[in-house]
């Protein structure tokens, strides 16, 4: 008999010791939702293919979790028949007593170490980020929109940094035009993204500085949320923030949030 069952607390110790293979056998939804830090995603009905292919080393330590401790049992059942020799199974998520990592919390770090050394800038994508979480949540949107929304605000900028190189300038259109590129490879690295959210956040990122045509409650509450950050962190007065609010601005949430900011 290879499998052990294993506590959480347990567990965590041999996770932050370096201990063991941590799998996650949900569906990548489930698994941006929420992971335990350091977790490969590994599907139950793709385990044994990648299993196959990313743990060649068998006599390795794995410690397996799904959401409630069904998947667990049974992916650690495949994996003593493919002839794994240490199997922990954690059980579910559920029970899990300690903190979860997100995606955004992960962008958040891979956004901080694309603009390291830049302070100003890491603080104003986290303001950012924060203004679209609250208008989110009190505009009630959809959760999918939502997690589109909570990655494109992290990244908005990220095009500052190339335009800066290749045209000397920040300028709005320039970021545009370069942003994309660099978030595309950015986010293929994340493991459980699909194809059409990678597309909607490069999209968002092409167009934060666009304010026509604006094609959904996540482009929405972006500009709103950027606009509010750059009219604290800026210099302009109130006639130009009023103008901007009727031009831009449609959210209950943000037009209220602007005319506390600026007492309007």
């Amino acid at each position: 008999m290879s499998i052990y069952k294993v506590t959480p607390e347990k567990a965590r110790e041999m996770i932050r010791g370096q201990e063991a293979v941590l799998l996650d056998v949900r569906q990548p939804e489930e698994y941006l939702e929420g992971h335990i830090p350091g977790a490969r995603l590994c599907p139950l009905p793709e385990l044994e293919q990648r299993a196959s292919e990313q743990f060649k080393d068998k006599t390795q330590p794995f410690i397996i979790y799904c959401r409630s401790g069904r998947r667990s049992i049974l992916a650690a059942q495949k994996l003593e028949q493919l002839g794994y020799e240490v199997l922990y199974d954690l059980g579910g998520i559920l029970d899990w007593p300690y903190t979860v990592v997100t995606l955004t919390d992960e962008v958040i770090l891979e956004m901080s170490a694309f603009d390291h050394g830049d302070a100003k800038r890491i603080q104003h994508f986290m303001k950012v980020y924060e203004f679209s979480r609250m208008i989110a949540a009190c505009e009630c949107i959809d959760r999918k929109t939502c997690d589109i929304l909570m990655v494109a605000s992290v990244m908005h900028d990220i095009g500052i940094r190339p335009s800066l190189e290749k045209y000397g300038d920040a300028i709005g259109p320039h970021q545009e035009e370069l942003g994309p590129d660099y978030a595309r490879p950015m986010l293929e690295k994340f493991e459980g993204l699909s194809e059409a959210f990678i597309d909607r956040v490069c999209y968002l990122i092409g167009h934060h500085h666009t304010y026509t045509n604006v094609d959904g409650d996540d482009y929405q509450i972006l500009i709103e949320a950027d606009f509010l950050v750059n009219s604290m962190e800026g210099e302009m007065d109130r006639e130009t923030i009023r103008s901007m609010m009727e031009r831009i601005f449609r959210t209950k949430t943000g037009i209220r949030l602007l005319k506390t900011e600026h007492d309007l």
